[in-house]
């Protein structure tokens, strides 16, 4: 029986003909498809559908290497286990989709399921491959009542001020729903959970958050460390990063805060593996006793936070702590807050932007403040109006006289004029008069003016 010259050639005849290591890795793909998806390269790991669950899961490299060996060992330069990790490196090197994943439809896988967000409603289909979801659930979302957790949040939020409990609940919905559904890394914020006084409810709800997305996808990695590769690394594939009581007195690395916030490409290293470069993907989600210490004065710095306070202390109203509650919301309640952070998340696309607060902007300006002595100076002594004016020479004397009484450290003059010039709402900034300069939009109250003031 002969052979058309146009046949295919055997199996054996097209292995003969694989001799590169390009090839090679090639050949490896092609075993590693499944259904016709080919594996991804994305942020050091590549990815294999899971045909049982038509996820996509990490392969590892040492996996991929003795894989590599199975199929090609023997063959022409493919003998030594540095063959098999350089085809493994080209392997790498050829599945490389930077935007695969990133054009993922929105939307949170269960078994078998697929939840998505489209327009203003919820739609469930079955999960395939085609939703390129790499983060399961292993419950899925209900609209059911949520007792528990509605009065959790009623007695943490509430407020005598008319509105604050209802906006800062609305929220932390779409911060829920943001984690939930890997949506927040594109808004560039991080959360911190503030409550100065303990016991409060801010651990409780952190918790909770963190049960809507697996344990494989979240992490524990301290934003103090975010200036050290091997920290970094740890957020290679988090969906959710969740930090409990920062330190108090030490500055945040705001470089690298507002790096890995921003969207940059940042570099991480892990123990024995090469060097990855990656964006951030998870949402952050910070708990604090106080507000972080910073040396960064900048609207880029302090326009990355999502603020929540937590005014209710059981410690300081001197009232027992529930041990029992996180153990009756979680087991009972779970399905229904993942369907009403999914709520918020839909909001949050909506919009396009995370719900005002007062609190939040209440508690920003104190922050300001506290970290900025300027800042301080000028809200406490001065008055701010756009039709007043101020020698700048008296301002600073008088600023620095009041840093000298407060045990404040003085910013130079230079900085204080420019950290005045960059304030985001303020109705400052300088001229020249009569051969002076001034600043208008200000003037320091005579209880604080420096009585010493020469013009130097």
């Amino acid at each position: 029986m002969t052979t058309s010259a146009h046949s295919a050639p055997s199996s054996e005849t097209a292995k003969k003909a694989v001799q590169s290591h390009h090839a090679y890795a090639e050949l490896t793909l092609e075993h590693l498809t499944v259904k016709g998806w080919k594996p991804v390269f994305h942020q050091g790991d590549l990815f294999v559908l899971d045909a049982a669950t038509a996820i996509w899961r990490p392969y590892e490299k040492e996996e991929l290497v003795r894989t590599v060996a199975q199929l090609s060992d023997g063959r022409k330069h493919c003998i030594l286990r540095s063959d098999y990790a350089g085809i493994a490196d080209q392997a790498h090197s050829i599945a490389k989709d930077a935007s695969f994943f990133k054009q993922a439809p929105v939307g949170i896988a269960c078994a078998g399921s697929f939840y998505s967000v489209e327009a203003d409603r919820i739609c469930v289909e079955p999960l395939g491959a085609q939703h390129r979801q790499r983060v399961m659930l292993d419950f899925e979302p209900c609209e059911s009542s949520t007792p528990h957790f509605e009065r959790f949040l009623q007695e943490t939020f509430q407020s005598d001020a008319q509105g604050e409990a209802e906006e800062q609940t609305r929220l932390v919905q779409e911060i829920a729903g943001a984690a939930l559904l890997g949506i927040m890394a594109p808004h560039q914020k991080a959360v911190l959970f503030y409550d100065p006084y303990g016991r409060a409810g801010k651990g409780t709800l952190e918790r909770i958050i963190r049960q809507l997305v697996p344990s494989e996808f979240t992490s524990a990695v301290s934003p103090f460390k975010w200036d050290k590769e091997y920290y970094l690394a740890s957020l290679v594939g988090s969906r959710l990063n969740v930090v409990g009581e920062l330190p108090e007195g030490e500055s945040i690395p705001s470089a690298n805060f507002k790096s890995v916030l921003g969207g940059d490409l940042i570099a991480g290293r892990q123990p024995s593996r090469p060097v990855v470069t990656f964006h951030n993907e998870a949402a952050h989600l910070f708990t604090s006793n106080h507000l972080i210490s910073t040396r960064d004065h900048s609207e880029a710095f302090f326009s990355r936070w999502l603020l929540i306070e937590f005014p209710n202390s059981l410690l300081r109203a001197r009232r027992p702590v529930d041990v029992g509650l996180i153990d009756r919301i979680i087991p009972q309640e779970l399905p229904g807050i993942a369907y009403w952070a999914l709520q918020g998340g839909i909001r949050l696309l909506k919009q396009r932007q995370f719900s005002a607060s007062v609190v939040h902007d209440r508690l920003m300006e104190k922050w300001r403040r506290t970290s900025n002595s300027i800042d301080e100076f000028m809200h406490e002594c001065c008055d701010l109006d756009p039709q007043l004016k101020e020698r700048r020479s008296m301002f600073y004397a008088s600023y620095k006289s009041w840093c000298v009484q407060n045990n404040r450290k003085p910013f130079a003059k230079p900085r204080a004029k420019e950290l005045m010039e960059h304030r985001v709402g303020l109705p400052v900034h300088f001229a020249m008069l009569d051969g002076y300069e001034i600043i208008r939009g200000l003037a320091v109250h005579d209880d604080y003016k420096d009585r010493h003031f020469s013009t130097v």
